[in-house]
């Protein structure tokens, strides 16, 4: 998970380790938003705290992969089960505690909500524009989107944390 750091310094707030900790910072994103607009140049009516595109269960940057992982979901792939038969992550109560946390963000206007709309390279140009606050992605993210991010918005920096977990759960690797 990929937070700008200036976002919790100016919202004076912390990285998330839980899911509802996840939830709450998006929160804070939104009751803040003018603040970080003051700071960053942004529009607050541009703010998303948390970026992800339409290909929800693509295992690359900017998908929702990352909160189903810290769900215990691995998007696309199957388990044997104790029972000796093959499950679809896909169908896990995991990945349905995933999609309602994602209903929950996208109700309360935490994730963009025109993701449906936009593909990888959209998501990208808003990373680049200043006007996302965390986004699930790769340990290479930070060599592209991310650093256009700190060499066109003043004072935006990134830190990469671990998943946040749900329910204490270890999240996926």
């Amino acid at each position: 998970l990929y937070i700008r750091k200036d976002w919790l310094d100016i919202c004076n707030a912390q990285a998330p380790t839980t899911i509802a900790e996840l939830i709450a910072l998006g929160e804070t994103f939104l009751t803040n938003k003018d603040k970080i607009a003051a700071a960053t140049g942004v529009s607050a009516s541009s703010i998303i705290p948390l970026s992800f595109h339409k290909e929800l269960m693509w295992t690359g940057t900017a998908s929702a992969s990352g909160l189903m992982q810290a769900h215990g979901a691995s998007p696309n792939a199957y388990f044997l089960g104790e029972d000796g038969k093959l499950y679809a992550s896909n169908t896990s109560q995991e990945m349905k505690n995933a999609l309602a946390t994602m209903n929950t963000m996208y109700q309360k206007g935490i994730i963009d909500k025109s993701f449906n709309t936009k593909n990888v390279d959209m998501v990208y140009d808003d990373i680049k524009s200043g006007k996302t606050g965390m986004l699930f992605g790769q340990w290479w993210l930070p060599h592209g989107e991310i650093n256009n991010t700190v060499s066109n918005i003043a004072g935006a920096d990134w830190v990469c944390v671990d998943l946040p977990s749900y329910n204490g759960q270890q999240s996926l690797p």
